[in-house]
């Protein structure tokens, strides 16, 4: 589902909408954006299952989840990597 106006996806713009308040009201503190990371991980299939990987929390897999493409678009797991930033380039075949 997508904004028309803004081309971006609902997901995005009522996450940073939960940002926006955030910082607007500091003292309320990470409590409510925890708690909003923690709720969508929850709800998203592809984030449950990225969280079934050791050392993947709810912030991490909502952020695959919302950021990276396809994962046909990558032919080997090492492709992945390279996008992530985790390796310089993919030189191996």
């Amino acid at each position: 589902m997508e904004d028309p106006d803004s081309g971006l996806p609902v997901y995005a713009i009522d996450t940073l909408e939960v940002l926006v308040a955030a910082l607007s009201h500091p003292e309320a503190g990470s409590g409510r954006l925890n708690a909003e990371i923690e709720r969508r991980a929850k709800e998203d299939a592809v984030a449950r299952r990225l969280m079934t990987v050791p050392g993947i929390g709810p912030l991490i897999a909502t952020a695959i989840a919302a950021l990276a493409p396809p994962p046909e678009t990558f032919r080997k797991a090492r492709d992945f990597a390279a996008w992530l930033g985790l390796v310089p380039r993919q030189h191996s075949m």
